[in-house]
């Protein structure tokens, strides 16, 4: 069975939403000939014309308007799954104690910013990680987690719904009297 390649299906997505290849290429931060070369191996892969190059822009083939939904859901759940996976990561590298933004994006190497923050945010949201910004230049920006937080962290698969507030704050220095 031939690979399924993500690239090539959001260079599809982005040139159906976009009717064009160079703004297709501008949203997803890449060249038109690599869009181009994307949606061809795509083509490729499943033995049908996706898109109608005019003149006037590009349109959707008949087999480009049945994959599309397909494409959308496909990518959704890629995106999801993502989310998921580095919120688990994120979680991880706070087990070993508060970490700066930037240190947790070094530390997971190639995660976009989109990919970091997501689950920082859904983590501070449910109780799990503490923001402290310290006013400087650059803000300083540092996530902990709380206790509460360091029992679910190695657990996969399940989501943690402990209480929102546990009396626990972070960073010792900010704890209320």
């Amino acid at each position: 069975m031939a690979e399924l390649g993500l690239g090539s299906v959001r260079a599809f997505v982005a040139v159906a939403d976009n009717r064009h290849f160079g703004e297709a290429a501008a949203q997803l931060g890449t060249t038109q000939q690599a869009v181009s070369k994307g949606i061809a191996k795509l083509e490729a892969t499943i033995d049908s014309v996706l898109l109608s190059r005019l003149r006037a822009g590009t349109g959707l083939s008949r087999a480009g308007e049945v994959l599309l939904p397909h494409t959308r859901a496909l990518l959704a759940t890629a995106d999801h799954a993502l989310t998921v996976l580095s919120g688990r990561l994120v979680v991880g590298l706070l087990d070993t104690g508060p970490r700066r933004h930037s240190q947790l994006r070094r530390d997971l190497l190639s995660i976009s910013q989109r990919m970091l923050s997501l689950p920082l945010r859904n983590r501070e949201r449910d109780g799990l990680v503490t923001r402290a910004v310290t006013p400087a230049m650059p803000p300083r920006v540092d996530y902990g987690l709380i206790e509460a937080g360091r029992a679910p962290a190695g657990r996969c698969g399940r989501r943690w719904r402990g209480p929102r507030s546990t009396g626990t704050t972070w960073p010792p220095s900010r704890a209320r009297s």
